[in-house]
């Protein structure tokens, strides 16, 4: 796993995309203008900097591999990347 360091300037945009229900168990919708043919990917970021893979089928976003905790979710593509916060519960 790869740490990451980041800077006001790279989560400004953490309005651009939502997640509900948040918080969640894991199973979470991601709402956003995504367009649905083109590829996006996630991965969660620790508090600690640490970079967790994980699922995203289209706007179904499942972190049940992360455990408790608030996390940034680095949604990206090509194109560019966005941010939002989460929280995991048991």
């Amino acid at each position: 796993m790869d740490s990451a360091s980041f800077s006001i300037n790279d989560i400004a945009d953490l309005n651009w995309v939502n997640a509900f229900p948040n918080p969640s168990t894991g199973k979470t919708t991601i709402n956003a203008d995504m367009d649905p043919f083109t590829e996006w990917k996630a991965e969660a970021i620790s508090l600690n900097g640490t970079k967790i893979e994980l699922d995203l089928n289209f706007n179904q976003l499942n972190a049940t591999k992360l455990q408790s905790g608030n996390y940034l979710i680095r949604i990206y593509n090509s194109s560019g990347e966005h941010f939002l916060r989460i929280i995991i519960l048991d």
